[in-house]
């Protein structure tokens, strides 16, 4: 049985099955880890424990704002406002660079997908970051929020679809969805906090009138 994994959980992964199984040898590659096993029940017992670990897991690797461990955040996934009329989409193809050692798009690269579209919206819609700068505000992510859902494959053709809503003095939430265009699967989608800001002073400002104007048609109602 393989399993493909980042580092630093193959590590963990590895410490927990050698601490809690005595029929088994275990020999590792960088990202993979091996379960060599002579009965079916060892195999079983290191599926039991994988999954049993998992709640042990979040709890390790979420931290509390004064550094303690503790439970991971069950806050449900913000729902999105229906895209409006004008929503803006990019189409791109997977690339070889996207991918990690499990073959799929690494999660960081969902992450590269959502900003490169965020500044091509902004430039489709009149407002190239050098025309900002030249008006002497910036745009900031306060907060980002990103599900994965499906994986993707080097060669699939992924789009990722963009649109405003929750429009407030000087911040607006940016909705992401990225699906793969052969069958129209969600691949992830992502809830971003922008905030506009003075780039003399990095103090949030109202959200420029003439600005709002141009994206009037990629905002939700």
């Amino acid at each position: 049985m393989k399993f493909f994994m980042e580092d630093w959980l193959l590590r963990l992964v590895r410490q927990w099955l050698t601490t809690s199984m005595s029929t088994k040898t275990l020999a590792s590659h960088p990202s993979t880890l091996y379960l060599k096993t002579g009965n079916g029940s060892a195999l079983r017992t290191a599926i039991r424990l994988l999954r049993l670990k998992s709640k042990a897991l979040m709890r390790l690797f979420t931290r509390l704002p004064d550094g303690s461990v503790g439970e991971s955040n069950s806050e449900p996934f913000p729902t999105a406002s229906p895209p409006p009329p004008g929503k803006f989409s990019l189409r791109r193809l997977v690339e070889w660079r996207d991918i990690d050692p499990a073959q799929h798009v690494n999660n960081s690269v969902y992450l590269a997908y959502i900003e490169d579209c965020g500044v091509q919206v902004a430039a489709h819609y009149g407002w190239p970051m050098m025309r900002m700068v030249q008006h002497g505000f910036g745009i900031m992510a306060r907060r980002y929020r990103i599900q994965y859902l499906q994986p993707a494959v080097m060669g699939d053709e992924v789009e990722t679809t963009t649109w405003i809503s929750d429009v407030k003095r000087a911040t607006a939430v940016r909705h992401y969805t990225i699906t793969r265009v052969g069958d129209g699967a969600l691949l992830a989608r992502a809830h971003v906090l922008w905030v506009w800001v003075n780039l003399k002073n990095g103090r949030p400002i109202r959200i420029p009138p003439d600005f709002l104007a141009c994206f009037a048609p990629n905002i939700a109602d």
